[in-house]
């Protein structure tokens, strides 16, 4: 089998967006008429990119950008610059282990390594995660 070359992690980048919904809703009696979400997109050296979402949940979990943005800047990026994005699982366990860290921002760091990895080695994430369950 041929020794893959490292994913070496480049650049992280922390994107907040706000999309406005098409039809308010309500949670937790409060009326939600945007979605504020964090991006997340991880470049590494041979310039392959992968990306990742998640939206803040102030209300039913404590999670708002503030926070997910604190966690990127203060313990993903720090943790995760020069790594290699093939060792998905190894660095997300580590980053896990931190209970200050925001579950959210997370996540979508966690989605991005997955789609870095998959596009990196030409695979859709259904392939990379162990195939189709069912048909």
């Amino acid at each position: 089998m041929p020794r893959l070359s490292p994913l070496a992690i480049k650049r992280i980048d922390a994107i907040p967006v706000a999309l406005p919904l098409i039809k308010p809703m309500t949670l937790a009696r409060r009326q939600i008429t945007r979605s504020v979400n964090l991006l997340v997109r991880i470049e590494v050296r041979n310039g392959t990119v992968g990306w990742g979402e998640a939206v803040a949940m102030p209300t039913p979990v404590g999670e708002n950008l503030r926070s997910m943005l604190r966690a990127m800047s203060s313990r993903i990026v720090p943790y995760l610059a020069g790594k290699d994005a093939r060792e998905h699982a190894k660095l997300t366990e580590t980053l896990a282990r931190n209970v200050v860290l925001s579950r959210a921002a997370l996540s979508a760091t966690d989605m991005a390594l997955l789609d870095l990895v998959g596009q990196a080695h030409g695979l859709p994430l259904n392939e990379l995660l162990g195939g189709h369950l069912r048909d």
